[in-house]
């Protein structure tokens, strides 16, 4: 596949699961995810398959995240199969107050029936070292 093509694809995966996102819809946002998927967020909190990525959403966008506008921007994508690739990026999130969050993702993708699906997305900040 071409790097331009699965990029596109990769995308627009991403772009629908902004889309679930900041529709509070849960139920679409864990479709997105394998059955076996993990999902860590930047505070830590890990969710381990579609279930437990739906209910989290659930929980999200009933509490502090309700309301909220998610999107996230990818700066690489490496295929490493032809049903495999990996991409780093940002995740941008406002919350219903206005403040803003950045942070970085790294995802892993599976091709399932001929979708990309994400099996593995990890959510982090750089550590801002001033001396060691």
């Amino acid at each position: 596949m071409s790097e331009l093509k699965l990029h596109q694809e990769i995308k627009s995966l991403l772009l629908a699961l902004d889309t679930a996102w900041n529709k509070n819809d849960a139920q679409t946002f864990a479709s997105f995810y394998t059955e076996k998927a993990v999902q860590i967020s930047p505070l830590g909190l890990i969710s381990n398959g579609k279930r437990a990525i739906k209910l989290q959403a659930e929980e999200d966008f009933s509490g502090a995240l309700k309301g909220s506008i998610h999107k996230l921007s990818i700066s690489k994508v490496y295929e490493l199969t032809n049903n495999h690739a990996v991409s780093d990026g940002t995740v941008e999130l406002q919350l219903s107050n206005k403040e803003v969050f950045k942070v970085n993702f790294t995802a892993v993708f599976s091709k399932e029936s001929g979708n990309w699906l994400i099996s593995h997305m990890r959510s982090y900040v750089y550590y801002q070292a001033t001396k060691f």
